[in-house]
């Protein structure tokens, strides 16, 4: 039933995808030096539901300094609805590309990534927003400080089982109810992943969750 309710959009997931992997590479990310950063102590757990995140948020937050925020999707909303698509009409821009990101990023700065990490004076705090994995390039621009922690399981059939046999909430992971979208997602997720290991060598933790 699931399945002939929600339809996963597998083109507009490739189209983001493919925009931030083309924006965030080589001198393109160099040139990105210029652009105002925030000296925020932020851990990102990204990776896929079910993958032992909540768990690694649970042991990061027993620390003293540490704070967890859940799944807070403000800063990934922003990015996502305010930001993204003027990233898409710039194109291969790459004037505009840091005209926008000067911009998009000196508000953000000022007015919502404030709101978001501060919390409870807290020295460093974990966002475990999953899907944050497609906005890495963003958060390792903005973030210097940042650290992300990518959770996973070893076995790939066995991350897809769980994720098939697991009803979620509303529209989470529409993608895990076909077996043939659950491949799909997998090749565009470790596709992604792999680009930011490329990129940003050693930015990324990986956390395997057995």
């Amino acid at each position: 039933m699931y399945r002939a309710m929600l339809r996963p959009d597998f083109d507009n997931l490739k189209l983001e995808h493919e925009t931030y992997k083309s924006l965030f590479k080589g001198t393109t990310a160099q040139m990105a030096a210029t652009v105002p950063k925030s000296n925020k102590n932020v851990i990102f757990v990204v990776g896929l539901p079910r993958s032992g995140s909540t768990l690694t948020e649970q042991i990061l937050d027993s620390h003293s300094r540490v704070t967890g925020i859940g799944e807070d999707s403000r800063f990934s909303a922003y990015f996502g609805e305010k930001v993204f698509p003027r990233l898409i009409r710039a194109g291969n821009d790459i004037a505009q590309f840091q005209k926008i990101i000067n911009e998009e990023s000196i508000k953000a700065l000022n007015e919502n990534l404030g709101s978001v990490f501060n919390v409870n004076n807290a020295s460093i705090v974990v966002d475990k927003l999953l899907s944050n994995y497609i906005k890495i390039g963003l958060i390792h621009m903005l973030l210097p400080h940042a650290k992300v922690i990518h959770t996973f399981k070893k076995q790939t059939i066995d991350a897809k089982f769980s994720l098939f046999k697991k009803q979620f909430q509303q529209t989470t992971a529409v993608w895990s109810y076909d077996w043939g979208d659950l491949h799909k997602y997998f090749d565009l997720y470790h596709d992604l992943i792999a680009h930011w290991h490329k990129t940003y060598p050693g930015f990324i933790l990986d956390f395997p969750y057995e």
